[in-house]
């Protein structure tokens, strides 16, 4: 739990509404759910999403990073 404080201390968690699932069903993303997930991350401005499934997303609108690449960013 305090794992998660700390992440929610620096993270912005993103939410999903009638917008984001319009906005999802016309990236192209076969996988629906992948498709809200990069949604929400653009909602947010986020500046990654932060994935090891890099081709899922590869349609959205928010770059990519993997786990690891994102904790050399840091």
């Amino acid at each position: 739990m305090q794992m998660m404080r700390d992440l929610l201390a620096w993270a912005t968690v993103a939410t999903v509404g009638q917008g984001e699932a319009l906005d999802a069903l016309g990236y192209g993303i076969m996988d629906y759910e992948d498709a809200l997930i990069a949604a929400a991350a653009s909602a947010c401005n986020a500046d990654w999403l932060i994935t090891r499934d890099d081709a899922g997303f590869a349609k959205g609108p928010v770059p990519t990073v993997n786990p690891t690449d994102f904790f050399d960013k840091l």
